[in-house]
């Protein structure tokens, strides 16, 4: 039932109105060809364009999809890449073809402006907030480094790159949800086997102690470390002993661990090795081979 519930949330809570906007003139486009379209006009754009709204408007089949494919933080990509453009670009093809050629030329300007006037809109709601959430929010002022990557995600990649030496040298590493895809983008050698799913399954969780021990009693290494890292800031966590944070580390092979600084969960993963560098926001740990030589 969670899973339908956040389906619907991303509809009609997370988008953007901008958003909402387009996906309802596409929606209203597209039957309007499939009732009154032509040929191929009416197949194409009208009643393809209203299956795939269905299917991508499903939560049973992205349920169905995202169970066997990691695809739950894409999957809404496939509306804005399959019919959406190619619908209301044809319409704005038609509107244009039946205004006299004398005034195409001012239809077009007007049609341009409120095309560039809704993509404004969605760059200027995307900025809302970084993508870390712990700095305040910047508006259309670009970041500073020339890799248009939060500073946070560059100064973590690097100190990570001058303690194993070899920049091409992979490194597995824990980190949150928060970070994920800067660091995807930004440095292929920082790798980490949480995927995003697994992420955002676990970053707004709040778990006691019990169940935290239960998830290590399972085996269930990878989850609780997904725990710890996203939703540290849970009440009761600095409780969980450290030493199975240090045996899920090691289970799961994680070299290095990005956590963000002064949370509870913090002081877990201190334990569990040696602070090699900090950024604004986070605290980078080289994960020892034996937690007692510490």
């Amino acid at each position: 039932m969670a899973f339908y519930r956040d389906f619907w949330t991303v509809l009609f809570t997370d988008m953007g109105l901008p958003c909402k906007i387009l996906l309802a003139l596409f929606l209203i486009l597209a039957l309007y060809f499939s009732l009154f379209g032509k040929g191929f006009e009416r197949w194409y754009f009208g009643i393809q364009g209203l299956f795939l709204a269905v299917l991508l408007f499903n939560p049973v089949v992205m349920y169905m999809i995202s169970r066997y494919a990691d695809l739950a933080g894409r999957y809404f990509r496939f509306l804005w890449l399959l019919p959406v453009g190619s619908v209301l670009g044809w319409s704005v093809i038609r509107i244009t073809n039946r205004v006299k050629e004398s005034r195409r030329d001012l239809v077009c300007y007007i049609l341009s402006a409120a095309i560039l006037a809704s993509g404004a809109l969605i760059l200027v709601s995307s900025t809302d907030r970084l993508s870390t959430g712990l700095a305040d929010n910047t508006g259309l002022v670009p970041v500073s480094n020339k890799y248009r990557i939060e500073d946070d995600t560059l100064a973590v990649c690097t100190i990570i790159e001058r303690d194993k030496e070899d920049p091409k040298k992979e490194a597995k590493v824990l980190y949150g949800y928060q970070m994920f895809l800067d660091i995807r983008t930004y440095d292929a050698s920082v790798y980490s086997e949480l995927t995003f799913s697994d992420q955002g399954r676990w970053k707004d969780a709040v778990l006691s102690d019990d169940e935290l021990n239960k998830l290590y009693d399972e085996g269930k290494g990878q989850d609780l470390l997904a725990y710890l890292i996203n939703a540290g800031q849970a009440d009761g966590t600095v409780g969980f002993p450290s030493e199975k944070v240090y045996a899920a580390l090691q289970e799961c092979g994680y070299q290095y661990v990005i956590v963000q600084s002064g949370l509870p969960s913090e002081q877990l993963f201190l334990a569990c090795g040696d602070v090699i560098g900090k950024s604004d926001h986070y605290t980078v740990i080289r994960v020892t081979d034996r937690q007692e030589d510490r």
